[in-house]
């Protein structure tokens, strides 16, 4: 290996002469300590699995994208680009419609995977009252914590039920 030295030294490859500071050793110490902490809290409390993390969170991104993308290409039917060949022209009043079927649509499926609701939910045993329309057709969204809890047979709390945490401050 050559002129590589036995041990790592503070800021580098290049050897030193002297040892660690008392109160670099206890910074150090202290490092480890806090760094030991951490894993055992992250390993005790884990979090969300990839699983858990896409269906109530990150797949809202690809929904909203495939929707600017179908937007897009109805869009591009209502206001067709000049000297495209083979683009078929679709007059409006077919196209307009499609696009408010598109948005209604969007809605529905935003509403039936994500929809959290204000007031009370019930559980499968015991429903509250919910009004559906047909802008809320779907009492809670399917990847919330609050249809886990229906799952489970416990019934979820609402926003007013839960403790404000500006009062444990």
């Amino acid at each position: 290996m050559g002129n590589a030295p036995d041990t790592i030294s503070r800021a580098g490859w290049t050897p030193e002469s002297e040892e660690l500071r008392p109160d670099e050793e206890a910074a150090l110490e202290e490092q480890v300590r806090r760094v030991q902490e951490e894993k055992r809290l992250a390993l005790s409390d884990p979090g969300l699995t990839w699983r858990e993390w896409f269906l109530f969170r990150g797949a809202k991104w690809y929904l909203g994208l495939g929707y600017l993308i179908v937007l897009s290409w109805e869009t591009l039917y209502l206001f067709p680009p000049p000297d495209l060949p083979g683009f078929v022209v679709v007059p409006p009043y077919v196209v307009v419609p499609l696009i408010l079927l598109t948005l209604y649509g969007f809605v529905v499926l935003w509403q039936y995977l994500w929809y959290r609701p204000v007031g009370p939910v019930g559980s499968r045993s015991t429903r509250a009252p919910t009004t559906r329309s047909w802008l809320r057709p779907f009492a809670v969204g399917r990847w919330t914590p609050e249809m886990d809890d229906i799952r489970a047979g416990r019934r979820p709390l609402a926003a007013s039920e839960v403790p404000d945490a500006k009062e444990f401050l």
